[in-house]
């Protein structure tokens, strides 16, 4: 016959629950479950051919689902029309090799990248198709809240500079806050994202807070020895700028330590200038210390004293 029945004269489902195929012998049984509708398998089921399905390929949530392909070693969606995205919902996943995304991909819950066999590191990779053009040759990676409007961005610009940014996210808009280059600079953003606020220079070992790091515009810049060929080096360079509306007093240079009580020490400088180590070089005014206005004011509150380390008297 072209067609079996079995529990044949069955009223519904529930009387035919159970029918099906047993092989004697090797415990396989094909069983039709009236709970759910379906047939049940107790054996694994190899085939060879494809397999088409109209609805849902769902996984019971007592084991694991291994899908594997001897021939690419992937489990692979390619729908006929339209567009397919791969979606673990409700359940963690382990990924132990290499995850290749072409498209869209939603990885709801936990979701662990392992490193293939013989792999030393694990590695997330983000990278725009080969044939994008303009702002889609980017490679951005968000992290969102579960409401997905708040979170932070991080990607590398496409202007052929391969500069990174993490930008923060706020009800769906982005500022920028950190910019790195390949170079090893970086610069911290202001409030609004507009302007870098704080300039690391690699390549000249300076640092610039309030400014882009030029030395016309700084605010403050510690710099180190290099560049050896510049003709003013600056350690320190403390020069704000100040709003016409300052009323009260300004502390260019301020510092005033503030001693826990029962604090013993030996010798506190509030300001304390070491000797210059010219190590043989030639320099033709050695200043320790040097204030160049000629109308200024010097005042010392204190006691006092030249050539001697412990004044009695105002100018000792």
């Amino acid at each position: 016959d072209l067609n079996i029945t079995v529990a044949k004269g069955a009223a519904n489902a529930a009387a035919a629950n159970g029918a099906g195929l047993t092989v004697d012998g090797a415990s396989a049984t094909l069983l039709y479950a009236s709970t759910g509708d379906k047939f049940v398998f107790n054996k694994p089921l190899d085939v060879t051919g494809n397999i088409t399905l109209d609805e849902d390929l769902n996984f019971s949530t007592n084991g694991f689902a291994d899908i594997s392909n001897t021939g690419t070693g992937a489990l692979r969606f390619k729908p006929s029309s339209g567009t397919l995205a791969l979606t673990l919902a409700d359940a963690n996943a382990t990924f132990a090799g290499n995850v290749n995304v072409t498209g869209s991909s939603t990885f709801a819950g936990g979701t662990t990248i392992l490193p293939g066999s013989g792999t030393i590191i694990a590695k997330l990779m983000v990278r725009p198709n080969s044939g994008a053009t303009g702002g889609y040759k980017r490679a951005s990676l968000e992290l969102q809240d579960e409401t997905g409007t708040n979170g932070w961005d991080i990607k590398n610009l496409a202007d052929g500079s391969d500069q990174l940014t993490i930008n923060s996210k706020l009800s769906n808009t982005f500022t920028r806050r950190l910019e790195l280059t390949p170079g090893g600079d970086f610069s911290l953003y202001e409030d609004t994202g507009a302007n870098a606020k704080m300039f690391w220079d690699a390549s000249s070992e300076s640092l610039s807070i309030g400014t882009s790091g030029s030395t016309t515009d700084r605010r403050f810049q510690i710099s180190s020895t290099s560049p050896s060929t510049a003709i003013n080096q600056f350690g320190i360079v403390a020069n704000p700028t100040y709003p016409t509306n300052v009323t009260g007093s300004v502390y260019n240079l301020y510092t005033g330590p503030n001693l826990t009580s029962g604090t013993t020490l030996t010798n506190l400088y509030n300001l304390y200038l070491e000797s210059n180590n010219l190590n043989g070089s030639t320099v033709t005014n050695n200043y320790a210390l040097y204030q160049s206005g000629a109308s200024d004011k010097n005042y010392f509150a204190g006691k006092v004293g030249i050539g001697v380390s412990g004044p009695e008297t105002l100018l000792h």
